[in-house]
């Protein structure tokens, strides 16, 4: 098989990722300033809802920040942060902005729990990167922007 198609059959997958996990921040948005409208006007909805719906939105946060990228933009470097709910096999990986993937950063068996990388990148031009933390094969993408010094 030729490493170049299976290589853009991978990118299309991260892309698709990426575009989803997109679509899903845009929804949460949305129902972020709906219910923030709602605490702001008085005598709206019910106290149950309200919970109900703030409590689904806090566990659709917690899945998003299962990756993290502190500071961001960077200049020199950058942490970067996840947390694992079960021990597993871990790639983190860089791509550029047009998801050509450029190198790995991370591979290997990970146990559960909060995990960091220290990410020097001196050595990359400024622009838009994508970080991918694959988890047993489920990947999870992060915007990364390094700025100039």
């Amino acid at each position: 098989m030729d490493s170049n198609a299976v290589s853009y059959e991978f990118h299309s997958y991260l892309i698709a990722a990426y575009q989803a996990q997109q679509a899903q921040m845009a929804e949460l948005q949305q129902i972020s300033h709906h219910l923030e409208g709602r605490a702001m006007m008085p005598g709206s909805g019910s106290g149950n809802s309200d919970v109900q719906s703030t409590n689904e939105l806090r566990a659709s946060d917690a899945a998003d920040q299962r990756l993290t990228i502190t500071p961001n933009p960077f200049s020199e470097g950058t942490v970067i942060g996840y947390t694992l709910p079960k021990a597993g096999m871990v790639s983190l990986q860089v791509s550029d902005a047009t998801g050509k993937s450029l190198f790995n950063l991370f591979e290997g068996q990970q146990m559960e729990g909060t995990q960091r990388y220290d990410w020097n990148t001196s050595f990359l031009a400024p622009g838009m990167y994508h970080v991918t933390l694959l988890v047993d094969g489920v990947p999870l993408v992060k915007k990364a922007v390094k700025v100039a010094r």
